[in-house]
């Protein structure tokens, strides 16, 4: 029995050690490891969750009180409209009833762009919006429902670009593209290259546009309503 069991391991599996049953054997001493194993085991299987939250805080200092303050009569107080537009030249535009002003934040000049005082009417400013690039045009919208674009360098009003039949409370620029909501429910796209600008007008809203905002990459156009509405 034992003969005919060494023999077939010998055919079999190689083996010629009749005394030894093991299937799989070192004829020598295996090599050693290299490097510290235990330690780098420790290192590579040790999980210590305080690690990440024992890094040092940095704490921001939030100001109570602001930086400047600025007189600003005859803002109106309108939850709907947007007197307010920042351009990336660091020049603050400001719609205080009828008139356009401009705050330079690097030299602290104020200049008056536009106003409708000697112009006999009611009309108010109810929106401003810097282009994106450059500071160089500021669009205006009107509460008589029409859209003017601004040359600041020059101090000159380009064009007037009408199509809401009450004010415009909001505005958004896309490269070329202005789009103006009004209290018509109306969403209309300006192309400011072209006369016939009027590129596009969107009527999914049923109330006042409150807000307008085109996306980074400009494929989407994002607008809220009084209708309680994000489209």
């Amino acid at each position: 029995d034992e003969d005919y069991k060494s023999a077939l391991s010998s055919s079999i599996l190689g083996i010629d050690d009749s005394s030894s049953h093991r299937i799989l054997s070192f004829k020598e001493k295996a090599p050693a490891p290299k490097g510290d194993t235990v330690n780098n085991l420790k290192v590579l299987y040790s999980s210590n969750p305080k690690s990440k939250t024992s890094a040092k805080l940095v704490n921001r200092q939030i100001p109570s009180a602001p930086s400047r303050i600025l007189d600003a009569p005859d803002l109106l107080d309108d939850y709907y409209v947007n007197l307010l537009s920042w351009s990336d030249t660091n020049i603050l535009a400001v719609a205080l009833s009828q008139t356009v002003y401009l705050w330079n934040a690097t030299s602290g000049d104020i200049q008056e762009l536009c106003s409708f005082e000697d112009s006999g009417s009611d009309t108010y400013v109810s929106s401003v919006s810097w282009v994106q690039e450059g500071g160089a045009h500021l669009a205006v919208g009107t509460s008589a429902g029409t859209t003017l674009l601004w040359d600041v360098q020059e101090c000159k009003q380009l064009r007037v670009m009408d199509g809401h039949s009450d004010r415009i409370g909001s505005l958004s620029w896309n490269r070329h593209i202005l789009s103006s909501g009004g209290r018509d429910s109306l969403i209309i796209n300006h192309d400011v290259r072209v006369a016939r600008h009027n590129v596009g007008t969107l009527t999914s809203h049923t109330q006042e546009i409150c807000g307008l905002s085109w996306s980074p990459d400009g494929t989407t156009l994002a607008s809220g309503g009084n209708d309680n509405m994000l489209c």
